[in-house]
């Protein structure tokens, strides 16, 4: 988090360097070089190159002047097209279940009428073609998914102030404040009320839909997204400081909003914010004064913007040497954490805590990353748990919080791990399954045959070579998964099918077998808690009625995993915090639900390497290799290669769904899982986050008199009966019911599954259930 005072000064300084250039981007490099001139490395290694601020609407006319080909961009389309073969989700985005809570999305239709729209010549410059995109990737609602061709990004625009909203006393409706106000302790705040002269509800739906790419399933955690978190921000640049910072959705945006954000607050006083530039390139040093260079630099030519990450995380590795922070270095976090991870702060972001209220636990997990520059950092990570357990066993913990707040995700079986250390007897049994398109079917049948052709074959260096590109993988290597029901694959066929499901085709669902090491070990010195040398001998410390689970709605991909082995396998109930004032349920697990991401790079690489290793070599021997492969000329020239394409292509794709066992067909993305209670945001807990963490506690023991009205056990919330009709209400409804405390009607009817949970009412019980509330449209305040 950077000082807005100086943010302010810097902007000041803009005016006496616009006189000495011509182009925009010639300003923007002198502008830039004149900021950083004012920083202090040393004081700001992270922030350094994101705090280097300029002119935002010279920054604007600087990115509108990257040229762009019309021919080129029907081209880059096609190549993108031939990759989303092995995206999951495409046929439930186009066409999905009443239990969704975004529109539906024809994602490949939409990036047709983008090639359309080239041939004809209707794109004067990359940023008209970067808006079509951002509009897509936006439209997905998806963490695991990102179309970033070209030099996508390259500026960023942010405010000086972010946003937060809460309630006074945890009953009144929240209402919206500037961050400042609130955690500089602002006597009496006063509220926003209109923003562009729009009220500010409907300012912030319109930004959600056209500015913010939030990749929240749930509008609640949208609007979450749109104001300013600490736990997000902990949970970004801790566990790997190559990236400097995240702000709030509203703070920063790499899409141009104006010259500044101007609003009211309800005392009558007028703002007027400005936005400032920032980049992580640096124009100086990469000789930046034109359009068609940054086009050069980060559309064709990528090795300058490797060595400009690498600078950024030489700074982080360099400053590993200085003396670790014990604590959360924000203003709302305790000082006195009983357990840190090594490296806390630099790549280590697990902390415990105790509360002087009857001494709950309390388990900070913003992320589950595990830095990928050492091999100790899963470790460190999983030891940090296992103390955090110890040390709230011997204080005499009966009730613990696991905070997810602003966590995103990371490694899987970092996810694994955690499970099982709350319950180490527990079977961490996740299903996932592909889309079993033309393009991965190819890819499995070779990995298939070339193990069985590796000895003796005249091509067993390049099968080598293929065996161990796949070695690890559970998408496309049937060695090391197995049926829902525990047992092997008999071929690539028994895996791959196809099953018919929504008009397109899938594999059976799977499970990693977690006695392979391949699976258990993701690191070469460390084995997941319960497999291998880290065998599991003890009995569960916590009982699941004792563990309550804290979410902001960010929580997505392996922390999603996690939330689903806590929930369905173990019982652990949840509690949502936030979301859009109105009364009701919220969904806790709002990023994504997929199970695996696969960057560009890696789908790129394999590809080639198949590709390129089947055609024709120069002895004619690999025409007989395709054919013992069972594999035509015309197939594996049809396998996309980025060497065709006529700039840089950049992309991640969610490739695995994760599927809950109460339903095999529908992914786990686009069921409706309320939490078991809601909470609102109070002024005093984004003050003091223990102050939302005895809350929590609170919930665990039983007490929902804080629960918002109408989310005590929502829609969706039982164990194992995800729920795939409506909840009652659709995105549009609570928009609409906005800044109301009428409650909109609910759906508790699950969608089917075993019911795991004790046959006893819940303990999370409410007078009056929300099911029976008749619905009522609110008006928009």
């Amino acid at each position: 988090m950077y000082n807005s005072d100086w943010f302010v000064a810097l902007a000041a300084l803009v005016p006496a360097v616009l006189a000495q250039s011509t182009s925009p981007c010639e300003k923007v490099n002198d502008q830039q070089a004149a900021a950083l001139l004012k920083l202090d490395e040393s004081v700001n290694p992270y922030n350094y190159q994101y705090l280097a601020f300029f002119d935002a609407e010279t920054a604007y006319q600087c990115i509108t002047s990257i040229p762009i080909n019309n021919t080129e961009v029907a081209a880059m389309v096609d190549i993108d097209k031939k990759f989303l073969a092995l995206y999951s989700t495409i046929p439930f985005l186009k066409n999905p279940p009443k239990s969704y809570q975004q529109p539906s999305i024809d994602v490949l239709a939409r990036l047709d009428e983008i090639a359309e729209k080239a041939k004809r010549g209707n794109y004067s410059n990359y940023n008209q073609f970067e808006l079509d995109i951002s509009a897509i990737n936006r439209g997905v609602y998806d963490t695991h998914f990102g179309i970033s061709n070209g030099p996508t990004g390259v500026i960023s625009y942010s405010l000086p102030y972010g946003l937060v909203s809460a309630s006074v006393d945890g009953k009144e409706l929240p209402q919206v404040y500037a961050h400042s106000d609130i955690i500089d302790r602002v006597s009496n705040p006063s509220h926003i009320i209109e923003i562009e002269g729009e009220n500010v509800f409907t300012y912030l739906q319109k930004y959600a839909s056209t500015n913010a790419v939030t990749n929240m399933l749930d509008p609640h955690a949208e609007w979450n997204q749109l104001m300013y978190n600490e736990a997000t921000q902990f949970g970004s640049w801790a566990a790997d400081n190559k990236q400097s910072m995240t702000l709030g959705g509203i703070q920063t945006t790499t899409i141009y909003n104006g010259n500044s954000l101007k609003g009211k607050f309800s005392n009558g006083t007028q703002f007027e914010w400005k936005y400032m530039a920032s980049s992580a390139a640096s124009f100086k040093r990469s000789n930046i004064t034109s359009g068609e260079d940054i086009f050069t630099l980060f559309g064709l030519a990528d090795k300058e913007q490797q060595d400009q990450q690498e600078a950024i995380k030489k700074r982080a590795l360099d400053n590993q040497t200085t003396t670790t922070p014990q604590y959360v270095p924000y203003s709302s976090y305790p000082k006195n954490p009983i357990v840190t991870q090594a490296n806390f702060t630099r790549g280590g972001v697990v902390s415990g805590y105790l509360l002087s209220e009857n001494s709950p636990g309390v388990l900070s997990l913003p992320s589950f990353s595990s830095r990928d520059d050492y091999t100790e950092s899963a470790e460190e990570f999983s030891v940090a748990v296992t103390e955090f357990i110890s040390e709230a066993r011997k204080a005499g913990s009966k009730k613990i919080v696991i905070d997810l707040s602003g966590n995103g995700g990371g490694n899987i079986m970092l996810g694994y791990d955690v499970f099982r250390q709350f319950f180490p007897k527990k079977d961490p049994t996740a299903l996932s399954r592909s889309r079993a398109t033309p393009l991965f079917d190819l890819l499995g049948r070779v990995v298939e045959q070339s193990g069985k052709l590796v000895d003796g074959s005249p091509e067993t260096e390049f099968l080598q070579q293929l065996q161990a590109a796949f070695a690890n993988a559970g998408d496309l290597n049937t060695n090391n998964t197995l049926t829902a029901d525990g047992k092997h694959w008999t071929s690539w066929k028994d895996f791959a099918g196809p099953l018919e499901i929504n008009g397109d085709n899938f594999t059976k669902a799977w499970k990693y077998d977690m006695s392979l090491p391949v699976n258990y070990a993701p690191f070469e010195t460390y084995n997941i808690t319960g497999y291998g040398s880290n065998e599991a001998t003890y009995d569960e410390a916590f009982s699941p009625n004792d563990i309550i689970i804290l979410y902001d709605g960010y929580c997505g991909s392996t922390c999603s995993i996690f939330s689903n082995l806590m929930k369905n396998i173990a019982g652990v109930k949840n509690v949502a915090v936030g979301g859009i004032p109105q009364n009701g349920p919220m969904q806790a697990v709002a990023g994504t639900r997929g199970s695996q991401v696969r960057q560009h790079d890696s789908m790129a690489q394999v590809a080639e390497l198949v590709r390129s290793g089947l055609l024709d070599s120069k002895n004619g021997s690999r025409e007989a290799l395709r054919s013992e492969l069972g594999l035509t000329l015309a197939q594996v020239e049809d396998i996309p290669s980025t060497r065709q394409a006529p700039w840089r292509v950049g992309m991640a794709l969610n490739i695995l769904d994760q599927v809950s066992t109460g339903n095999l067909e529908v992914p786990y993305q686009f069921v409706y899982e309320a939490a078991n209670c809601r909470l609102f945001y109070t002024i005093d807990m984004i003050r003091d986050v223990t102050v939302l963490w005895e809350a929590a506690a609170k919930v665990a023991a039983g007490d929902t008199s804080a629960c918002v009205p109408g989310s005590v056990d929502g829609p969706g919330s039982e164990r194992n009966k995800p729920l795939v009709e409506s909840p009652g209400f659709s995105r549009e409804d609570i928009w609409k019911n906005a800044n109301s405390t009428k409650l909109l009607a609910v759906n508790n009817t699950s969608g089917g599954g075993n019911d795991d949970s004790d046959s006893s009412a819940s303990r999370m019980t409410m007078a009056a259930s929300v099911f029976v509330v008749s619905f009522l449209t609110a008006l928009l305040l």
